[in-house]
């Protein structure tokens, strides 16, 4: 059986900081995922690289054998091929359509 699901939140911008907020709330909320897929959208691969950089005083080792354990894995999708992520951006536009009705 496959199931397709995805969190909307509404965030106040496009910042690094309510990308981080946000993600926090749906950790808070639905459990800490297995895999994080998501586009290439320039806040994703800045939080992508703050998270690597507030680490990087600590053992950065450390926290990649924490992050193996807990089996959490963050995919970006192929660069310059936005169909990758068509499955998403359809139930997106369901939402969407739906708000607007």
């Amino acid at each position: 059986m496959v199931v397709r699901t995805i969190h909307l939140e509404i965030v106040p911008d496009q910042t690094i900081e309510s990308f981080l907020r946000s993600l926090r709330r749906f950790v808070a909320r639905r459990g800490r995922p297995d895999t994080i897929q998501s586009d290439n959208f320039r806040t994703f691969h800045q939080a992508n690289a703050f998270l690597k950089h507030v680490f990087s005083g600590r053992n950065w080792e450390t926290v990649q054998r924490h992050l193996a354990s807990e089996r959490v894995e963050w995919i970006f999708i192929t660069e310059r091929s936005p169909w990758c992520g068509g499955y998403w951006e359809r139930l997106v536009r369901s939402v969407k359509t739906a708000l607007k009705a």
